[in-house]
């Protein structure tokens, strides 16, 4: 829960949900869609991020971006990607969740239960390649 982490880390979250809103924006422009919704486990990422846990919002600030980059450069290939891609997240939610299990991976790995956008972070690996979150998508579709 938010309000058990440290001061700095819950402030490192609310910084950062200006540019979530932004970054939203965005998506929903080359998806030519509305209503998406975000949504982080930023206590989970501030544990595995270990001594670099008050950076907490900007770790989900540049895991979002360039989660979103790959799917406007996904969109932006032709107009059968981004139908693909909005007929396959028809929850319009992106989430953000840490894991234990398996092999340390990264970036982040993307399934679509229930057609949301769920983007599994590896706890041993959680700010590792966050550029390319996202740029399997298209192999899932």
């Amino acid at each position: 829960m938010a309000s058990q982490l440290p001061l700095t880390a819950r402030k490192s979250l609310k910084d950062a949900e200006p540019l979530h809103a932004a970054v939203i924006k965005k998506l929903e422009d080359a998806t030519g869609t509305t209503g998406w919704t975000f949504e982080a486990d930023g206590a989970a990422i501030h544990e595995a991020l270990k001594n670099d846990g008050n950076l907490v919002g900007r770790v989900i600030n540049q895991t979002l971006t360039g989660l979103v980059d790959n799917i406007i450069k996904l969109c932006k290939k032709d107009e059968m990607y981004k139908e693909a891609f909005v007929e396959k997240i028809t929850a319009k939610k992106i989430k953000f969740v840490v894991t234990s299990e398996g092999t340390a991976y990264c970036p982040g790995e993307t399934s679509f239960p229930e057609g949301v956008l769920l983007v599994t972070i590896h706890k041993e690996k959680p700010w590792v390649n966050v550029n390319q979150t996202g740029n399997k998508i298209e192999s899932q579709l």
